[in-house]
């Protein structure tokens, strides 16, 4: 029982020892004695919890946490997609376009290397987007993936093997496809069995729980850009029946119906009823300063406008004020559900890649990698919310300050 007494004054002692590591801040402890401190080095039992101490420099400490996120997956294909996708977005039809209408505002050799890199851009994305797809894909038919019934397996493994050969033949084999089966009927093909996996997927998703109204909302109004590309580049929906005296009115704001779509689509997507203040802010700064600059742009020259919405996003800008608003405030709800979506916590983020991807399509996805894009952020939104990575929107679930 003499020795019960030194036992609690090193561990009094241990603890003091802790608590000054964890903060500096705090004035040293007491000195110890030499008999306190044997006892303490040699009889004080483990915290709950406590680790050992680490080796190394602190320097090291975020190259092995990149590493070990790297090796641990959590830099995902779909992710290093988006990096690309927006590498293309930018240097390929944005700057190209720009770059060769004024060839002589830069010197010889950046503007070579800058043309260059555009081209590079759009080479590496179009390959990199169909690996990426077609990884998504056969997770998504697999017996673990998004369709628990084996029918709906089943239509989805089809689609995927159409389009999936389909796109291989006219990214890497484009001149044996236009022999074998013809150019226009390869596209045809493509195009269809792209928008047959997106609603083969969406009717996966519509009878599981764990996605709230809203967002099977807005996975829904995400069909209609790749279906008015259908009808008015092959009159599959209004050409014939009672729909047909709408084709022309398709033909004319077709794109404006698809972009009202995407920007519904991402306030569905957004979490609009679970506020954080910092990705919140950052986001409205980003869609209210976006949305300024292009009325701007707008009100001083609209063919410019034009020009931008149109090399960017295969749009064309109407005449309307109207109309020309509601692309507006798409663009604003689509950055600001894609920001927020990214800088939130962590299982908000695929959501929020999903969202990028599918803007990044285009409102007519027509180009393989186009509907590589929109595949993979579709089927990345139907993932996120198969596994209902938003727990609560009205319960307060981890924030960012």
């Amino acid at each position: 029982m003499q020795g019960f007494p030194c036992f609690c004054d090193a561990a009094t002692h241990t603890v003091n020892i802790v608590s000054v590591a964890a903060d500096p801040g705090s004035s040293p402890p007491p000195p110890l004695e030499s008999g306190d401190a044997s006892v303490a080095l040699a009889s004080s039992p483990p915290s709950v919890g406590s680790h050992p101490p680490r080796s190394g420099p602190s320097s090291s400490q975020p190259t092995q946490a990149w590493l070990r996120a790297v090796l641990s997956g959590q830099f995902s294909l779909p992710g290093l997609l988006c990096v690309a996708a927006l590498a293309e977005f930018f240097l390929y039809r944005l700057l190209q376009p720009l770059l060769r209408l004024a060839p002589g505002i830069l010197p010889l050799w950046l503007w070579g290397s800058l043309d260059a890199a555009g081209t590079w851009s759009l080479h590496f994305a179009s390959v990199l987007s169909l690996i990426v797809t077609i990884s998504v894909l056969v997770q998504t038919i697999s017996p673990q993936g998004l369709s628990p019934n084996p029918v709906g397996r089943l239509g989805l493994t089809l689609m995927t093997a159409v389009f999936s050969s389909i796109s291989v033949g006219l990214l890497l084999f484009p001149g044996t496809v236009a022999a074998a089966l013809g150019m226009v009927r390869a596209q045809w093909l493509a195009q269809t069995s792209s928008a047959c996996v997106a609603l083969l997927a969406l009717l996966s998703l519509l009878p599981q729980r764990t996605a709230r109204r809203r967002h099977k909302v807005g996975m829904l109004l995400l069909l209609i850009p790749p279906l008015i590309l259908l009808d008015t580049q092959w009159g599959l929906i209004t050409s014939h029946g009672i729909l047909a005296p709408y084709s022309l009115m398709v033909v004319i704001y077709g794109t404006t119906m698809a972009a009202v779509a995407l920007g519904g689509a991402a306030l569905c997507m957004a979490p609009l009823r679970e506020r954080t203040k910092r990705p919140d802010q950052v986001a409205l700064t980003v869609a209210l300063g976006t949305v300024a600059g292009m009325t701007a742009l707008l009100l001083l020259d609209r063919g410019a406008v034009a020009r931008l919405v149109y090399i960017g996003f295969d749009m064309h800008l109407p005449a309307a004020p109207l109309a020309q608003l509601l692309y507006l405030a798409s663009l604003g709800s689509w950055l600001f559900a894609v920001v927020t979506l990214l800088l939130r916590s962590s299982h908000y983020h695929r959501r929020g890649i999903g969202l990028l991807l599918v803007g990044l399509a285009g409102g007519q996805p027509r180009t393989i990698y186009q509907q590589c894009f929109f595949l993979t952020g579709l089927l990345c939104l139907a993932d996120s919310l198969r596994h209902g990575d938003e727990r609560s929107d009205g319960a307060p679930g981890p924030t960012v300050a």
